[in-house]
């Protein structure tokens, strides 16, 4: 049997995101994949891009996207967050018992966490992604990142880094 991963979805959501079928693509194999997208969660459909980074930070919005993401995941699972889809998972992982582990791609709100989940975190940024936490917040966390060189934040969306 394999394991269950939820995949998150950036702040754009899954609609025209042919990047997320690579991932899909290549860890289809080995898991049992549920996709989450955050913007359809959030009922943000029709929010202009531009529009989207204000929406999510309402903290009253934050809480109860990640209330309604916590209540899908009921058993034992795994995490692939994508930017703000990894700062939810990273919230939600404080709380529910059932996330084993936490695998976070530009996830740059995470810099404004300061309680850590207790479960597996692996961490990737872009080398020039200017919103990364700093050395010191990981070494506060004991979370030792990947560093992808000559990227910045979107690099995810590129097949080649996949």
């Amino acid at each position: 049997m394999k394991a269950t991963l939820y995949i998150f979805s950036d702040i754009y959501g899954y609609h025209n995101a042919e990047w997320i079928t690579h991932y899909v693509e290549l860890l289809k194999d080995l898991f049992e994949i549920h996709l989450i997208d955050i913007r359809k969660v959030a009922h943000l459909e029709s929010f202009e891009d531009s529009q989207l980074h204000k929406a999510y930070l309402d903290s009253q919005k934050m809480n109860l996207i990640c209330e309604k993401i916590s209540n899908q995941l009921i058993s034992p699972c795994r995490v692939l967050g994508f930017s703000l889809g990894g700062t939810l998972a990273w919230k939600i992982a404080l709380t529910n018992p059932y996330i084993s582990s936490l695998t976070l791609v530009s996830a740059t709100r995470i810099r404004f966490e300061s309680i850590k989940p207790k479960c597996n975190i692996s961490v990737f940024f872009g080398e020039k992604d200017e919103h990364k936490p700093c050395q010191n917040w990981f070494s506060k966390h004991q979370i030792f990142p990947l560093i992808i060189e000559h990227k910045s934040h979107d690099f995810y969306r590129d097949k080649a880094n996949c």
